[in-house]
């Protein structure tokens, strides 16, 4: 049992005559071998802000209260009777002895405050703590996160993100990685390769040199991902050049070769290595324009029913399919973002067009610019969804991309959890079986839900085209999906909303504090 470490534990007034009855004032004080009451927490010259616990354990009270600096108008009352086996040696009972009063610190002044913990009015505990406060007895609205830096040993951060709920910071996350990967190259489709991200020039081609994963441009408004790992190491890492991701990539057609390739160029470069995958915005805008279809161009894969989009089992095929050779790489982070809810692209058809579209509104670049699909020509960008944006357009694209979100995240988690040496599971999925290669060692994977969480502005979107990041949304990107972010005035969050068509267009707003992580 451990001691008390402060006189005022116990108290010979809390048992009739400790040792020899009535010898009175000079009666000696002996204190039994065991405590019977301990105050936990807080610690004695501890300090504390936000709320938190007072706590420990009494082993005889019908009533537990704490007081402030004397106050005695003042006493807080504490839940008591909870079980604490651990007490049942000191206190010979059943061990319901625990309690504990949930304290805003916020409540008293900033400064040095004694409390006094009693039972049934006697107190047994004091101790003396230093309270901080940030000016409002309840702080609200207000979202930040913060990387400490080897913490809690060199090479490993911590990210602490502020919990409103709690009035304080919570370690949200521990990163091993950021301080020591040497090699990146990344996984996607035209958003990693940075297409009319410079919305001065509108080249209507890739602009990879501003792209959120793997750009090394210095001085070029985009801080990307490789960028951040540099920073954090204060040195060069080696980034493939150029990175492995293809502009009109999908899933279904796109993600295994482009895991080969990455197989083949990280392999030779130092470790640790990193790859981003962010794929599955053109397995929702590569649909067709009319919903149902007498066949699709790639059969199967392709829903006639759901625009020809690619089926959430052919969706799910592939992903394990490209998995399977990533896992195989050795000392490799593979990071996985969900895609972008690009639903929300209909929250912003009057935005001005800018470059061969200017004097146009987007809405009006979607619906002139053409596309070509499988030989078919199409009308609109992402024209299944913007050629209208009708709720049931929004209400399709939206269910459909939140089971691609899904399947990313369950099938994540899934390898992630596999040991090193050890297989992926051989199942049937999409008509195929897939499966049964071998994880190698140092492997590992992390999701990140930031980019569906987020609820992205008209700022973030390219005014070029109407549908891909602008500079300011590539460096929003990397920096969502580095750390994470906290849903906030500053980074609105996608709150759940009543219908599928709310949901699509975020109408729904979370700005509540809740941390949403990256993929450090």
């Amino acid at each position: 049992m451990r001691t008390p470490p402060y006189t005022a534990l116990l108290f010979a007034s809390l048992i009739s005559g400790i040792i020899g009855l009535g010898c009175g004032l000079g009666c000696p004080t002996v204190l039994l071998a065991q405590p019977t009451a301990f105050l936990e927490n807080p610690r004695p010259d501890s300090f504390q802000s936000g709320l938190s616990v007072i706590s420990g354990w009494v082993c005889e009270a019908g009533r537990v209260e704490v007081i402030f600096d004397d106050d005695e108008t003042k006493p807080w009352q504490a839940a008591s009777g909870t079980s604490r086996n651990d007490t049942r040696g000191a206190c010979g009972n059943d061990g319901n002895n625990g309690f504990g009063l949930l304290f805003n610190w916020s409540l008293l002044e900033p400064g040095r405050h004694t409390l006094s913990v009693r039972a049934d009015g006697r107190e047994f505990a004091q101790a003396t703590v230093t309270v901080t406060e940030l000016g409002a007895e309840f702080l609200e609205g207000v979202g930040r996160y913060a990387r400490l830096e080897d913490f809690p040993r060199e090479g490993t951060d911590s990210i602490v993100a502020w919990q409103e709920s709690l009035q304080n910071f919570l370690i949200a996350r521990t990163d091993p990685f950021a301080s020591s990967i040497q090699s990146m190259d990344a996984v996607g489709d035209s958003i990693t390769k940075a297409f009319n991200a410079d919305i001065t020039t509108c080249p209507n081609e890739d602009q990879e040199e501003l792209n959120w994963a793997t750009s090394l441009t210095p001085d070029d408004g985009v801080l990307s991902q490789a960028e951040r790992l540099e920073s954090r190491q204060d040195a060069t890492i080696k980034v493939v050049s150029p990175n492995s991701a293809e502009s009109g990539a999908t899933m279904l057609d796109d993600f295994v070769e482009q895991t080969h390739e990455i197989k083949a160029s990280l392999e030779p470069l130092a470790a640790p290595r990193y790859t981003t995958v962010a794929l599955g915005h053109n397995d929702i805008c590569g649909g067709i324009i009319d919903k149902r279809n007498a066949d699709c161009p790639q059969g199967g894969d392709q829903d006639p029913n759901q625009h020809c989009r690619t089926t959430p089992e052919a969706f799910e095929r592939e992903f394990r399919k490209g998995l399977d050779i990533l896992i195989e790489v050795p000392d490799l982070k593979i990071g996985v973002a969900a895609l972008v809810r690009v639903s929300q692209l209909c929250n912003h058809p009057t935005k001005a067009a800018c470059g061969l579209g200017s004097g146009l509104s987007c809405g009006e670049v979607w619906e002139l610019a053409p596309s070509v699909l499988e030989g078919r020509e199409e009308k609109g960008i992402c024209g299944s969804l913007t050629v209208d944006c009708s709720d049931e357009r929004i209400a399709d694209a939206y269910t459909l991309a939140r089971q691609y979100r899904d399947i990313l995240e369950r099938v994540t988690y899934e390898y992630a959890a596999i040991p090193a040496g050890q297989a992926s599971p051989t199942l049937t999925v999409g008509g195929e079986q897939v499966g049964g290669a071998s994880k190698a060692d140092g492997t590992q994977l992390s999701f990140s839900n930031a980019s569906w969480e987020y609820k992205f502005t008209e700022q973030d979107l390219s005014c070029c085209d109407c549908f891909h990041p602008s500079s300011r949304g590539q460096t929003l990107a990397s920096r969502l999906l580095f750390d994470g972010f906290t849903c906030s005035e500053g980074d609105v969050c996608c709150g759940e909303g009543d219908s599928a068509v709310d949901n699509g267009r975020c109408t729904t707003e979370d700005t509540g504090g809740r941390f949403v992580p990256g993929l450090f």
